[in-house]
């Protein structure tokens, strides 16, 4: 085994994932959800890989039970959403597809996967809570 694939195998044991943690909050009539992680990138250079923060929000219609993925609404021009959400509790399943029609295929999404999901109670910066 030579060197550049011991360092692909210790590489790909380092690489970064998602968050088990996702947090909700209430938008008008649906809520919005986001979803974090951690993604690896090779450096310009190619003699590491370098890591970056990464997150996902999409708007869901209620917080619990299944939600198929065409009830996700998507920005024009993109590839609609096939598979579900589950949420029962605090516990969110993402089980998503991209329905990448013209090519005849469906790609998984990058953010599928278990998240213990919790309210995200304010917007308000750090340290303007508890002031009035």
């Amino acid at each position: 085994m030579g060197i550049l694939s011991l360092v692909l195998v210790f590489a790909a044991c380092a690489l970064p994932g998602n968050n088990q943690v996702a947090t909700y909050r209430k938008v008008g009539d649906h809520y919005s959800i986001e979803v974090y992680g951690t993604r690896a990138a090779w450096s310009h250079d190619l003699t590491g890989i370098q890591s970056y923060g990464d997150g996902w929000a999409f708007d869901v219609p209620r917080i619990d039970g299944t939600i198929d993925g065409k009830e996700i609404p998507r920005p024009p021009k993109t590839y609609p959403l096939v598979g579900t959400v589950t949420i029962q509790g605090s516990q969110m399943v993402i089980s998503l597809s991209l329905d990448k029609y013209d090519l005849n295929r469906q790609d998984p999404i990058d953010w599928n996967g278990r998240y213990t999901l919790v309210e995200k109670k304010s917007d308000t910066p750090k340290g303007e809570r508890g002031m009035r």
